[in-house]
């Protein structure tokens, strides 16, 4: 009788396998930012205002990609929720995403330190690629 047992045994573990999902890299699933304008500032409280990173912030375009106001373009990798930046002016930088709108930098060791950056829009549905305030619109600027 358990040699009966031993190929279904086989054949359901087998169906798991086949089922389960798999990642292409440690990390988490590939993602993209949301097109548009990030602004980056550091927070503010009660009292303070958030201070403006105008030499931070960017435009997220298509392929992985973002343009800075000055039209330096780099790359970046989004694996889960860290945002690392491959190549251009903000090469190295790294970011947790606290949802798909807003980014706080992050150091080697994935502690915060200070500077966020906040999509600059309102997506125009859960998985949009680009906000509805028109930002982007092909302009350069941020």
């Amino acid at each position: 009788m358990n040699r009966r047992l031993f190929p279904a045994s086989l054949a359901v573990i087998g169906a798991l396998v086949v089922t389960a999902p798999v990642e292409a890299v440690p990390g988490g699933p590939i993602h993209t930012l949301l097109r548009g304008r990030w602004i980056c500032e550091l927070p503010g409280d009660a009292e303070v205002q958030p201070t403006a990173l105008p030499d931070d912030s960017f435009r997220a375009i298509p392929d992985s990609s973002y343009q800075m106001a000055d039209g330096k373009r780099g790359t970046y990798a989004l694996f889960g929720r860290i945002l690392t930046m491959t190549s251009g002016p903000l090469k190295g930088r790294r970011y947790q995403l606290n949802n798909r709108a807003m980014a706080r930098q992050i150091d080697a060791a994935g502690e915060f330190i200070g500077p966020r950056c906040i999509h600059a829009g309102t997506p125009t549905g859960v998985d949009a690629g680009d906000d509805s305030s028109g930002s982007d619109n092909g302009n350069s600027d941020i």
